[in-house]
């Protein structure tokens, strides 16, 4: 599986307006979280300990690490990294003036050992990063986020030789089977968050049979969901005026 990455661009220096931009890669994320139920059942295969034995483990270790941190103690796990504590706080013009009540919030600091760290001249089949664009994965995955135009140009613009009309069969069969993508971020516009990854649906087919009423009698949409990663609850619907005949 590889990092992949879109193309974003972003002000030289964001306090400056219409200050020049310039493109960078943002590494974007796909699907849900990880979650503990899935480690643990990576997991087991390297153990003989079961699934729940591997979850206690890991919540109770949480649970002791968050014992020491309010200890005021750094966690120091051997191959995955140290754990802290700071504090975020507006500042004071006095030493004076600074108390607890100063610290407007605590946060977790996190610095991974070098066994964890992520490099791209890892040689290991294991470590290796393989970097790859969003529009390279879509292709991939039979899709692209700009879609050909279905008039090529090929037939020249001059339209059918011409012939006798005649009635319209019915029903009606409008059939697409091209794959589109669909991209959608729920924080947009706040700045910075550009990956546009909190719903990536694929549209791999639609369908639509139509009755001599021109009313739509059978509709059929094929669609893969390739990522969910939004923090807000959402709901993703069809409306058919009218309802389907």
């Amino acid at each position: 599986m590889s990092v992949i990455y879109k193309v974003i661009t972003r002000p030289t220096d964001p306090r400056v307006p219409n200050s020049p931009k310039r493109y960078y890669p943002h590494l974007i994320t796909l699907g849900q979280s990880v979650n503990l139920k899935y480690i643990a059942q990576k997991m087991q295969g390297y153990s003989s300990l079961s699934i729940g034995d591997i979850k206690s483990v890991i919540q109770n270790f949480v649970e002791k690490m968050k014992e020491q941190l309010l200890e005021g103690k750094s966690v120091n796990i051997e191959g995955l990294g140290v754990f802290m504590l700071t504090a975020c706080s507006k500042g004071a013009d006095a030493a004076k003036d600074v108390n607890a009540k100063s610290v407007d919030s605590v946060r977790i600091f996190f610095q991974a050992n070098k066994e964890l760290r992520i490099t791209k001249t890892a040689t290991r089949a294991d470590e290796k990063l393989d970097l790859i664009s969003l529009d390279e994965y879509l292709k991939k995955l039979n899709a692209s986020v700009t879609p050909n135009d279905p008039d090529d140009g090929e037939n020249g613009g001059g339209g059918n030789e011409g012939g006798d009309p005649e009635d319209p069969k019915f029903p009606i069969i409008m059939d697409d089977n091209r794959n589109y993508a669909y991209l959608f971020e729920d924080q947009w516009p706040l700045y910075g968050d550009y990956d546009m990854n909190d719903l990536v649906l694929i549209i791999k087919e639609r369908k639509i049979s139509i009755n001599k009423s021109n009313k739509a009698e059978e509709f059929t949409l094929s669609l893969d969901l390739s990522a969910a990663g939004a923090t807000k609850s959402s709901c993703q619907c069809h409306y058919a005026a009218g309802g389907i005949q």
